[in-house]
């Protein structure tokens, strides 16, 4: 369980789900932050949305215990990637550190004592971005540690520091250089179908054709090397996917209200800062649904295959040699039989011209 008055600072970001908003209220109230960040975008213009986003801020604001609220309530709406960016912004101008949830992100007690121990031990390191509470993996593999370091910053509940969000640009302003000069290649694990899936996301996002804040989140680790600590247990529920979301669907995802976990403590920590890639393999399969790729197993099958096709030319060249061979001797016998029959010929009309020499009593020479 959190501890009451430990609790980091606490952004919740909120629209127009007061269900939803008012089931994540309850777990930050147990938490019990001093202090809790509101950010609201504003309704657009649809039937009814604007009464929802007025009941989202009654349901958020009504704070019974000790705690300093601010609010950023917008009159306009900016969208899913301006809104949130922009709030997590405003966020981190007030605070060096704290969480932050959306209000579909339903953690578990633990998220908050985790969040808490993390943000204080990897305050100053610069080699972490982010801590996130949720987890892929389904489960595998196990690991004795409490967490691990990704290269996924993961959004479904997280805490950060101002030093890392600094680094945040929006507009992904460096995404094509880094694109074209292979920059992901580092992360892919050697995985061309890694390569291929995020560079589609990232020119789409950069492209304005998706509204998020999120993959530029992501791309944000990426260009400055930065790991993300990742619980072994997942720790966040997204209660909100389906229809209602802000990019509906219909599928049916495992990950959808995957369910919340409690992390034992003290937490154990991992002994190296150090980019865990195989618990990145299958998360991306997990998740995004990017299948592994064994280079060493597809290096191997390619020289099996290399070696086939060059034992097969062996094999076409010595017919060739043999089917030479054949016809080189052909044109042996026929050149010797030329010979002969030139020969023959010859003697042949030699000694027709002695005769004829000796009939008109011309002497030849043998």
């Amino acid at each position: 369980m959190a501890r009451p008055n430990n609790c980091p600072p606490v952004l919740f970001l909120v629209f127009n789900r007061p269900d939803y908003a008012g089931v994540v209220f309850e777990a930050i109230r147990q938490a019990a932050p001093q202090r809790l960040y509101i950010a609201a975008d504003g309704p657009r213009d649809r039937p009814g949305e604007a009464e929802l986003c007025a009941k989202v801020r009654e349901v958020t604001t009504a704070v019974d215990w000790e705690c300093e609220v601010k609010t950023l309530f917008r009159d306009e709406n900016l969208g899913c990637g301006k809104g949130v960016s922009s709030g997590v912004s405003w966020f981190f101008e007030n605070e060096e550190a704290g969480i932050v949830l959306e209000d579909d992100c339903l953690p578990s007690m633990s998220f908050f004592r985790y969040c808490e121990e993390l943000l204080e031990t990897y305050r100053d390191d610069p080699r972490v971005l982010a801590i996130s509470g949720s987890n892929f993996q389904r489960g595998q593999p196990v690991m004795s540690d409490s967490y691990f370091f990704s290269r996924q910053a993961h959004c479904w509940g997280w805490a950060s520091w101002r030093r890392a969000w600094n680094q945040y640009d929006f507009e992904m302003s460096h995404w094509p250089a880094f694109r074209d000069g292979g920059g992901l290649r580092a992360w892919s694990i050697g995985n061309p179908v890694f390569e291929d899936y995020w560079t589609l996301v990232m020119d789409k996002t950069a492209d304005k054709e998706v509204d998020t804040w999120d993959y530029q989140w992501i791309l944000t680790g990426w260009l400055h090397n930065g790991l993300t600590c990742t619980p072994v247990r997942n720790l966040v529920t997204n209660v909100g996917i389906g229809p209602t979301g802000a990019h509906p669907t219909t599928g049916d995802y495992w990950f959808s209200h995957q369910p919340a976990a409690e992390l034992e403590f003290p937490l154990k920590h991992p002994q190296l800062l150090a980019w865990n890639a195989v618990a990145d393999e299958i998360a991306d399969w997990e998740r995004y649904n990017i299948k592994p790729f064994d280079s060493g197993r597809e290096a191997e099958e390619k020289l099996v295959q290399a070696m086939d096709q060059m034992e097969e030319i062996t094999h076409q060249f010595r017919a060739a040699r043999a089917e030479l061979g054949d016809k080189s001797r052909q044109l042996v016998q026929a050149k010797n039989t030329i010979n002969r029959m030139e020969a023959s010929r010859f003697w042949k009309l030699r000694d027709k011209f002695a005769s004829t020499a000796r009939y008109f009593g011309i002497r030849g020479g043998d």
